[in-house]
């Protein structure tokens, strides 16, 4: 795996918050698509071997994810120049019946946007999926797909210093994920008494992110899956109150407002300062107890 990542190749979408959906269930929630790549250059008939193939493929991973104690999975069907490879991967708070709906849902895309596209990967805000013809299992490069979705609205002052908060609560979830989950997950949150003054008419006071690798990366890979992205954090969410990397074998993302469900596994408190955010500034990291 590459240790390092150029922004100006990846693929950009605008994230817009979403409302929350506290008061609903997570098993009756409608999935919520982040982003998804159509891999555009070789494409399949309808009906046809690939065609069967796909499905075959899909069907296995909608029965397997959900059982799997990581809720992750990999299949594939078929021979030849037919041959297609699937991954997919839950979020590592998800239950059973979310992820289930998830994956199960992974076809409206596949079938609709990404009609005849061989290559696909989707984006829920539960669950990723890939199939495509070449085996990507076997190799886990985090460039091969890899969309960037900065927030539209930004803090107004001391950018810098939020990023460098931002950064610190990343790399903590990186450690974290790599180091102390077999799901090789984690959630977490900065705080700052400070607060930051935003495009959105409120101060921000805390920082909310999650990091996730695929569970079957060795700890070293999934840290240094995670680094790449935090690397290219600077340059692609600079001063943005959130922002994501969706990619296959690593994910991040971070917003103000929460967006995962369960207690965070980190917790870092900013120190305040006398004269206004100093990037030099010092955190305290808690670790909550599972």
């Amino acid at each position: 795996m590459t240790s390092a990542m150029t922004v100006p190749t990846m693929l950009w979408s605008t994230l817009v918050p979403l409302a929350p959906l506290f008061s609903i269930p997570r098993h009756c929630r409608a999935q919520v698509i982040m982003n998804y790549s159509c891999n555009n250059g070789s494409s399949y008939a309808e009906n046809s071997t690939y065609d069967s193939n796909v499905r075959a493929v899909l069907a296995t991973l909608s029965a397997s994810t959900p059982n799997a104690t990581t809720g992750f999975a990999t299949a594939s069907a078929g021979r030849g120049a037919d041959t297609v490879w699937g991954l997919a991967l839950c979020l590592g708070d998800t239950d059973h019946a979310v992820c289930a709906s998830c994956v199960a849902a992974v076809p409206a895309i596949a079938f609709h946007q990404c009609r005849g596209v061989r290559d696909v990967t989707v984006f829920y805000d539960r669950c990723i999926a890939r199939f495509s013809y070449g085996d990507f299992t076997a190799r886990p490069d985090n460039t091969e797909v890899l969309m960037v979705s900065p927030s539209k609205y930004q803090v107004t002052v001391n950018a810098g210093h939020f990023d460098a908060l931002v950064t610190r609560l990343a790399g903590a979830l990186a450690d974290w994920a790599a180091y102390n989950s077999t799901l090789r997950y984690a959630a977490g949150v900065m705080a700052s008494s400070d607060g930051f003054p935003s495009t959105t008419g409120y101060m921000v006071h805390n920082i909310y992110g999650l990091v996730q690798c695929a569970p079957d990366l060795a700890p070293p890979a999934c840290r240094a899956c995670l680094q790449a992205l935090i690397v290219d954090m600077p340059q692609a969410f600079g001063g943005r109150i959130g922002g994501q990397f969706n990619a296959v074998w690593c994910n991040l993302r971070y917003e103000t407002s929460v967006f995962y469900d369960g207690d965070p596994a980190v917790r870092l408190v900013a120190s305040p300062s006398l004269e206004g955010p100093n990037i030099n500034g010092s955190t305290t990291l808690i670790i909550a107890e599972n």
